[in-house]
């Protein structure tokens, strides 16, 4: 079984998951998805990683209720729940290396799998801009996350609301 360790809500549908795998923590790397199950029976279903704590033991997922699964683990599984399956990394990870100047670009959910890349560049000596898009400023999320580790971050979002205005 696999406990969740923190569970922030970032709006109606987004979630954000801290699972304690210290094993699939000393493994991950930029660019891998977990598959998770939560019960038996119950569908599989591959979720990005979208940090890892290896001193922790940590893999973080932040997740959108669409389907049946994640609509479950949006209502039905609270911070300390614990879960059935949760196997990884898998899938290839990115390849990182010192280029001198780095672009990654994230637009709402997609924001989060960007960020293990994203440190992962500026940690190999790279120059970082970053650039993250929401819809509205209610649905922004890891702004300060992203600020951390990047150059020049830019906000933008489609109504204007903060940031630029996606146009």
């Amino acid at each position: 079984m696999y406990r969740i360790v923190r569970r922030q809500q970032f709006s109606d549908t987004t979630f954000l998951w801290d699972v304690h795998a210290p094993d699939v923590a000393k493994a991950a790397q930029p660019g891998h998805f977990v598959m998770v199950r939560l019960r038996e029976g119950g569908e599989r279903i591959p979720l990005t990683v979208a940090d890892f704590d290896r001193e922790w033991g940590t893999i973080t997922m932040v997740v959108q209720a669409v389907g049946k699964t994640t609509r479950e683990m949006l209502q039905d599984y609270a911070e300390g729940d614990t879960f059935l399956d949760f196997v990884g990394p898998l899938g290839l990870p990115c390849h990182v290396e010192k280029t001198g100047h780095v672009v990654l670009v994230g637009g709402g959910l997609g924001v989060a799998p960007v960020f293990p890349q994203l440190r992962a560049f500026k940690e190999a000596g790279n120059r970082i801009t970053g650039i993250i898009g929401f819809r509205s400023k209610d649905l922004v999320f890891w702004e300060a996350k992203f600020r951390e580790f990047c150059d020049e971050l830019i906000v933008c979002t489609d109504d204007g609301s903060y940031g630029r205005r996606d146009s």
